[in-house]
């Protein structure tokens, strides 16, 4: 059904024409990344199952953007835009991304029973979309109604099983019902499909923790910490494990984590509760961003930046530290207009342009990196960041002698930056002076314990020269435990484990190699090998 736009209708329906009228509702580039990445995958379910026409499809999505960006303007609340897709529901009452986008609102609100009856109905409307199932199930868990939600998630994998979320909430529900085992193979299979789901991992140190397996919840547990540095409530439970496992040095360690953690928290709560109060004061603003980017929560401290900018355009420093958040999130085209518009307010300052620098360094365009870092130190010689990335930069422009001459600047000015030593370790491997190169790797690991890069590249030295393979085989084993996901360090492992004649683990470690990268040609032959070797 096509909609006829007369000037009533128009003015009744927000729809993508006023995005193009109206500059605080975004542009094109938003209407069709959102299309894409909010309701492409479900559309695509509902044509591929015949559950809904291709003009409907067409027209539904520009519609549902339309609203959700035009809602999101200052002069519209959440409840207007409610408002307009009921209203839309009028004439579109079988469209079921309507009505899940509908059952969205609603979740955003809070209002679990009208996005529940929102969602049936899109499950009613497109029965074969997993996704439906799954939103259906998680608002039905907001209302404690475990069995419900349950039966959702189930009817999700009978779908599709390749849903890790469906898969974690599953598994929340097995463990509270007290089916640890089906908890367990739960939380497994989300970290199968997403081998980097914090949430998963730390949940299957829970379920192994209750079934008194220290051995599998301690690993579970130190992964999650590994991708969530601050995930103070699983240094907790490590603590609990090392307790338990009379590992006292490393029990403490872990609740000292855990209580830093803690007061870090309370710094932020207090911070966020002075910015309640006053939220109009740039200063206390910039406070709760900082505090927000030492707890790694980037997305919140960028929503915290930019409403900075909007109350003081002038505050150089909101641009810079916005440059540097930007950089971590590899937006490097928004990080640069925010270093660039710090350095027109705040020009010649030495960590500005070190920053802008380091954007174009991670775009690897070294020449205009490496400008910017020159500039910085003209400016002030004690800057460690940018002698360390100078190095990165001779480095990668096959100067392994100059290089050694930025990272050894650096280390004169900080003697413990940890992946200085990293660096300077790759550059005298390049020269292929390997006794330096395996000194500047053992001082990394003194400073690092668990620097799997550093880890691999000394075992591999090791190995290289047919020099300690015991330790060789340590190490390489570490790298493997903290970086399971990383095929290279398999193949490490059994290459030093076929120089030990143990081929069937030499084998077993191929084959993990191969399954994280198949197509590597070079783990193929060695296969061959070793199987002739057996």
């Amino acid at each position: 059904m096509a909609m006829v736009y007369n000037r009533r209708r128009v003015q009744r329906f927000p729809t993508v024409l006023h995005l193009f009228a109206c500059p605080k509702a975004g542009n094109l580039v938003r209407i069709l990344n959102e299309l894409r990445e909010r309701f492409w995958p479900f559309l695509q379910n509902c044509l591929r199952r015949e559950e809904m026409r291709w003009e409907t499809a067409i027209t539904i999505p520009l519609l549902v953007v339309g609203v959700s960006a035009f809602g999101e303007m200052d002069d519209f609340a959440p409840e207007h835009t409610v408002l307009e897709i009921q209203a839309l529901l009028k004439a579109y009452s079988d469209s079921a991304p309507l009505h899940y986008q509908l059952g969205n609102l609603y979740m955003k609100q809070k209002r679990f029973k009208q996005a529940v009856r929102e969602y049936e109905t899109a499950v009613t409307l497109a029965p074969s979309v997993a996704q439906a199932h799954a939103v259906l199930g998680y608002a039905y868990s907001k209302l404690m109604c475990f069995a419900e939600a349950r039966k959702c998630y189930e009817q999700t994998l009978a779908i599709d099983t390749n849903q890790p979320i469906a898969h974690y909430n599953l598994g929340r529900i097995y463990a509270q019902r007290g089916n640890l085992g089906l908890a367990a193979n739960s939380q497994r299979e989300a970290i199968r499909l997403a081998p980097n789901f914090v949430e998963a991992h730390y949940e299957l140190g829970l379920v192994e923790l209750k079934r008194n397996r220290l051995a599998v919840a301690e690993p579970a547990f130190r992964r999650a910490v590994e991708l969530r540095p601050l995930l103070g409530k699983a240094y907790y439970n490590l603590g609990k494990i090392h307790t338990r496992l009379g590992a006292n040095d490393q029990a403490k360690n872990a609740f000292q984590r855990f209580r830093e953690i803690s007061k870090q928290q309370e710094a932020l709560e207090q911070r966020a509760a002075l910015a309640s109060i006053n939220p109009d004061v740039p200063q206390v603003l910039l406070h709760l961003a900082t505090t927000y980017v030492h707890q790694g929560k980037l997305l919140q401290a960028v929503d915290k930046y930019n409403q900075i900018i909007r109350l003081s355009p002038d505050l150089a420093d909101a641009h810079a530290e916005l440059g540097f958040v930007l950089t971590r999130l590899k937006k490097y085209k928004d990080a640069e207009a925010a270093y660039q518009r710090a350095s027109q307010l705040k020009p010649d300052t030495p960590q500005i342009l070190s920053g802008l620098g380091l954007v174009y360094l991670r775009q690897s365009r070294y020449t205009k990196a490496k400008s910017y870092f020159q500039q910085a130190l003209r400016l002030d010689k004690t800057l460690v960041d940018a002698h360390h990335n100078l190095g990165l930069i001779y480095a990668g422009e096959g100067k392994p002698e100059a290089a050694i001459k930025s990272f050894e600047q650096a280390l004169e000015i900080y003697p413990e930056a940890v992946h200085t030593y990293y660096g300077m370790g790759n550059a005298y491997a390049q020269l292929r002076q390997t006794e330096k190169a395996i000194e500047a790797y053992r001082r990394t690991l003194e400073l690092q314990s668990d620097h799997d890069k550093a880890l691999y590249e000394l075992a591999r030295l090791y190995v290289k020269g047919n020099i300690h393979l015991s330790d060789a085989l340590n190490l390489a084993q570490r790298a493997a435990v903290l970086r399971p996901m990383h095929a290279k360090y398999h193949a490490l492992l059994a290459g030093i484990y076929f120089l030990n004649e143990e081929y069937e683990t030499a084998e077993t470690e191929l084959l993990s190699a191969i399954h994280l990268d198949p197509d590597n040609p070079t783990y193929q032959e060695n296969l061959a090998t070793l199987q002739q070797s057996k």
